[in-house]
């Protein structure tokens, strides 16, 4: 797939084995769900990390209000096994967050992504200062 090694305005992606897209593309994620997964795994990667986790929030409050988070809309259950796939795959480039927030993804849960994302904001923030 040559689309996959190129990639403009950075390279946050390309360095995962599994990039954020394909995972996203096999696994059929939501819109916003996708949204929350895709800034989650590159916050750190664009000098602009408390503005990722930002909009992870705010990926968050859309999915809820748009009934996105119900238990089963997220993904199909039947490719539950490829987030342990890319969890392998990119296991040398992935945080702590990162892999809960993957893990938290998995099992539908809507405020471990809420506290997560806070907990980790409220880090940031306090390195800014």
């Amino acid at each position: 797939m040559d689309a996959l090694k190129e990639q403009v305005g950075g390279n946050h992606y390309k360095k995962f084995p599994m990039q954020p897209i394909v995972f996203a593309e096999k696994i059929v994620l939501r819109p916003c769900v996708y949204s929350i997964f895709k800034y989650s795994q590159r916050y750190l990667d664009k000098n602009q990390t408390v503005r990722d986790l930002g909009k992870i929030l705010h990926f968050i409050s859309l999915a809820e209000e748009l009934n996105d988070c119900k238990i089963g809309s997220w993904f199909c259950e039947e490719d539950e096994f490829l987030f342990d796939l890319y969890l392998e795959a990119n296991k040398d480039f992935l945080n702590e967050y990162q892999v809960n927030m993957v893990n938290a993804l998995r099992d539908y849960n809507i405020y471990g992504l809420i506290e997560l994302t806070k907990k980790e904001l409220k880090k940031w923030q306090r390195n800014l200062f």
